[in-house]
């Protein structure tokens, strides 16, 4: 009989991943500074994964960042938040989606291509956020729809993202409702 092992509720994420691993869970001050000129209310990240050191290295850049995020372990739950925050224009209040590849349940080429197939969530900028950082899993993930493709645990590429979406979002709002 296998006992349950209760003192990995207890382990410092933070601090096995950044001593032990060698991970830096911290991103470069520019970077926070610039986030904090530009993000609002309105910012909205959802991020997918399984892992939960993963989980907890997307919460801490965005909570770095002070953006809204919500973080889910599976890709059938984000599909059904992604669903639900659908507004009466027809469009969801996520301005960006992270999403591992390797998960239980669904994986994130098919969560990714289920996404982007879906017109109403479509214009949300999906980033791949895994460790499998090959060619060939970029070259699918962007045939899918992915919009970029970012290896773990790279606090400050994933801040890049942000902004730069953050950015690209508050300018299409200012720029008003284009025609089809």
């Amino acid at each position: 009989i296998h006992e349950p092992l209760y003192f990995l509720d207890d382990l410092d994420v933070e601090k096995v991943l950044n001593e032990i691993v060698g991970i830096n869970i911290t991103i470069s001050q520019d970077l926070i500074e610039k986030s904090q000129s530009i993000v609002r209310r309105e910012h909205h990240i959802l991020a997918v994964d399984d892992s939960k050191a993963a989980c907890f290295l997307i919460k801490a850049v965005l909570n770095q960042m002070g953006i809204q995020h919500t973080v889910v372990d599976e890709a059938p739950k984000a599909l059904e938040i992604l669903e639900k925050s659908i507004d009466d224009t027809g469009k969801s209040s996520f301005t960006l989606v992270f999403t591992d590849l390797e998960m239980p349940i669904m994986d994130g080429f098919t969560f990714t291509r289920k996404l982007k197939q879906n017109p109403r969530l479509s214009h949300i900028y999906v980033a791949v956020n895994s460790s499998l950082s090959n060619k060939s899993n970029e070259e699918k993930a962007q045939q899918l729809g992915a919009d970029d493709f970012v290896p773990k645990f790279t606090p400050d590429n994933m801040a890049r993202i942000v902004i730069e979406q953050i950015e690209k979002s508050t300018q299409s709002a200012a720029a008003g409702p284009m025609e089809n």
